[in-house]
């Protein structure tokens, strides 16, 4: 099974376990917005980014998280997303983004309204676990000092 069918699947299996057998009607006991990470649409942004963040609106997500900005700056980002009706509270950005400039990610961030930044990723030449684990901790540290509203993220995906 590929990753679309599966997601298919789990929409459908989601969509029916939330009716009731008495009503028919769905009811649904979730809290947080569903929501979608934009890397899995990543050939879709690159081609259009609007038409993308409408379909993924029109499927019922309330909520992405951006893999990357497509070169828009955060105010013609906020638009489209608030035309479509989402909101991003998280991003995943590549490590070189925090270690050349974290202010400025933060910055970017800030101004997407993200409560999250996520590093998902060090490729195989960065991953010198302790000066790696001493540099993120350092990043971390200075990002939490001037962006309390913000939390930084790290992964470790093999």
């Amino acid at each position: 099974m590929d990753r679309r069918s599966f997601m298919l699947a789990a929409a459908v299996m989601a969509a029916g376990c939330s009716r009731t057998a008495e009503s028919g009607v769905m009811e649904t006991t979730r809290t947080a917005p569903l929501g979608t990470q934009l890397y899995s649409v990543r050939d879709l942004m690159v081609t259009d980014v609007t038409a993308t963040l409408e379909l993924i609106a029109s499927t019922g997500y309330r909520e992405v998280e951006f893999a990357g900005y497509s070169d828009y700056g955060p105010a013609a980002l906020n638009a489209i997303l608030g035309e479509v009706g989402l909101r991003a509270p998280s991003a995943h950005l590549p490590y070189s983004a925090f270690a050349e400039s974290p202010e400025k990610v933060l910055e970017h961030a800030t101004a997407m309204g993200h409560q999250f930044v996520e590093v998902p990723w060090l490729d195989t030449d960065s991953r010198s676990f302790d000066i790696e684990r001493d540099n993120l901790k350092d990043i971390k540290h200075s990002l939490q000092h001037n962006f309390d509203a913000i939390e930084p993220l790290w992964t470790s995906h093999k």
